[in-house]
């Protein structure tokens, strides 16, 4: 389990930032959300393998070898890809990465152009380096400036510590605003409860009565379908939108498995049917918006408001905030059921879903078929940066400060003064 969780993790960060940099721009969120797709396909495939040997001897066993044989499938099939052409163009391998481009467009690429909106960003990025940039003191040459670019060179080249600590925070600085949803986004995914509904399910309904191991397959079915019809109407819905009605559904989901342990739990009787289906009616409705929401969407934002030099980090931070709540969801939901009941707790995940819900209405721009700088003038229009662009502070000395807007410059003077070109701030 510990080897499978790594390999998990790897390439969790990987597939997104991969599946990103050979997509063309038009059908860029559809191609991501297929990763989506088909991890939901494994889980009804997992369902219905455990529905079969539930009552096996070692039935467990058999499952675990299954998975191996379908992942030595997936390996062998992996050694015929090529690599990302963005990575290759990046480190200098030109003729490499029109190479990879022909082998996975099934085209010849006429020299100096590209099918990949991504190598034109990627290529935009460098062209800008000195139009987006950090100076720490008014009287810094020209030369001495820290572009993002740059910064990300540093991170992944042999440098010391202090060097890379340095452009990593310019970095954060650059794209802080991101960084935030980003984080939030993680977090949201795990706190809204889809994986305490996935992963005990059957428990759930037992509580309420009913502990059938088939409801998981309608649940694996609800899931996978409806991420398939996401991959359809992506690009012409947009994110913003999916994500809006996806965490919708999710708070009436989780609201109606609060109300079924409500009704199961007061009334005896007659009354334990209505509260079967409400239950299951509830627990697919979360299924169904997080498979419209979160699951696809999730990567396919994350991955768009970053550039390619440093999209595969902000994926792995990402990643790893992910993994971190989906633990805390997962061991704490037991004792939470214990401690406050399983009504409050489906109630506190829709609580904090509904919480989620209204961060998309004023921290997220529609992402789609837009270039990260395109992007980043969206998110700081959004309602929530709008207003932390008026009130950002800059240190000055140990006892003045200046008040930032989107209109009003610092007074002229000998203290030192932090300029960001690309931003409000100067």
């Amino acid at each position: 389990r510990v080897v499978v969780g790594f390999a998990v993790s790897i390439s969790a960060i990987a597939d997104v930032s991969y599946l990103h940099e050979i997509a063309p721009r038009k059908w860029r969120g559809a191609i991501v959300s297929v990763n989506e797709a088909c991890i939901s396909l494994g889980f009804l495939v997992a369902f219905a393998f455990g529905v079969m040997w539930n009552n096996v001897n070692g039935g467990w066993r058999l499952m675990f070898g299954v998975s191996g044989l379908l992942g030595l499938v997936q390996y062998v099939g992996m050694l015929a890809m090529p690599e990302s052409p963005v990575w290759l163009k990046q480190k200098g391998r030109e003729e490499e990465s029109r190479e990879a481009l022909q082998k996975i467009h099934g085209e010849i690429i006429p020299s100096g152009e590209t099918t990949l909106s991504e190598l034109s960003d990627a290529e935009e990025n460098d062209e800008n380096k000195h139009s987006s940039h950090v100076k720490l003191n008014e009287d810094v040459q020209d030369d001495e400036l820290v572009t993002p670019h740059d910064a990300a060179q540093q991170l992944s080249s042999p440098t010391q510590s202090g060097d890379k600590l340095n452009s990593f925070f310019h970095i954060v600085v650059q794209y802080r605003y991101q960084c935030c949803i980003a984080l939030f986004i993680s977090m949201a995914q795990q706190f809204c409860g889809q994986a305490a509904v996935l992963n005990y399910a059957p428990l759930i309904f037992s509580d309420l009565d009913d502990s059938d191991f088939s409801i998981t397959l309608w649940i694996g079915g609800v899931k996978f379908l409806t991420t398939v019809a996401v991959i359809c109407s992506i690009e012409y819905r947009g994110r913003r939108f999916l994500m809006l009605f996806g965490t919708f559904a999710i708070v009436i989901g989780q609201f109606l498995v609060a109300f079924a342990f409500s009704i199961g739990n007061a009334i005896e009787g007659d009354t334990t049917e209505s509260a079967m289906t409400c239950g299951f009616i509830g627990i697919l409705a979360v299924v169904f918006g997080y498979s419209v929401s979160f699951g696809p969407l999730s990567w396919v934002i994350i991955s768009e408001m970053f550039p390619s030099y440093i999209r595969g980090r902000a994926l792995g931070g990402s990643t790893v905030v992910n993994y971190v709540c989906a633990t805390l969801v997962t061991s704490t939901f037991l004792s939470m059921e214990g401690l406050i009941g399983a009504r409050n707790v489906f109630f506190l995940y829709g609580l904090i879903t509904l919480f989620a819900m209204m961060f998309v209405v004023i921290a997220i721009p529609e992402t789609g078929k837009k270039s990260p700088k395109e992007i980043d003038e969206l998110v700081r229009r959004m309602w929530l940066w709008n207003k932390f662009q008026r009130r950002e502070v800059l240190q000055v000395d140990e006892n003045d400060s200046i008040e930032l807007s989107q209109t009003n410059l610092p007074a002229q003077g000998n203290s030192r003064t932090l300029q960001v070109h690309d931003a409000e701030l100067a």
